[in-house]
Order: structure tokens, then sequence, then C-alpha cells
């Protein structure tokens, strides 16, 4: 039996979409999760922003995974579909890694802030 690639697309975004539906009550739980304690730093207004972001980098952290389940797919054999998955996954991957530098931000700041400080009062 030979596919067409319009319907291997269609089967490949029609798995995504039930993936989605059935991690939907999970993404719901980590909006509302707190940021990673590492990153928190007591002010409601740093938190918050906190908050958003780890829900961004949880939702790429789930394409990541999406994308790396395609490509152990011994099914998945269209250059052009293994390419767009590959691209995912790197940018995945890519905005994972910024977020966790974003998040490190505010919490350095404030430290920095308290050391200049700490020199000023001295």
């Amino acid at each position: 039996m030979t596919w067409e690639r319009g319907e291997v697309e269609d089967q490949l975004e029609a798995g995504l979409r039930e993936r989605v539906k059935e991690r939907t009550p999970e993404l719901e739980r980590s909006v509302h999760e707190a940021a990673s304690m590492e990153h928190l730093t007591g002010m409601p207004e740093w938190d918050g922003l906190l908050h958003r972001i780890e829900t961004f980098k949880r939702m790429a952290e789930g394409a990541q995974k999406q994308a790396s389940e395609v490509l152990h797919d011994p099914q998945v054999v269209d250059a052009e579909i293994v390419m767009r998955t590959k691209i995912m996954h790197a940018a995945a991957t890519a905005a994972i890694e910024a977020y966790s530098t974003v998040m490190a931000i505010p919490k350095a700041l404030i430290e920095e802030g308290k050391k200049a400080k700490r020199g000023l009062d001295a």
C-alpha cells in the first residue's frame, strides 16, 4: 500500500490533535503550578511573570517531546515530515533554553542589587 503525502500529514495532525486533547488537563494544571522554586523571588510582580514564562517553557517541553516521538517512530519515513519535525524539535529546544535563561534573570537582578546596596552602605 502506498501513502499519499497528504494522507500522512493528515494522520500526523490527527494524532497530534489527539495527544493535545489527552494532555490538556495536564497542561492546564501546569499553568497553575508554581514556577521552579529556584527562580521565585518572593515579589508578586516578578513571580507572576515567572509563572507565565514557566507555562510557555512547559508548552515548549511538550512540543519537544512530541517531536521526539515522531522522530523515533519507525513508520515516519517521509523526508519532508522528518525535516519539519527536526526543525520543530530544534525550535522547541532553543525555546526551552531561552525560557530557562530568562527565568534566572529576575533573581539575579535582585541579588546583584542587594550586593550593590551593601557596597553603597559600607
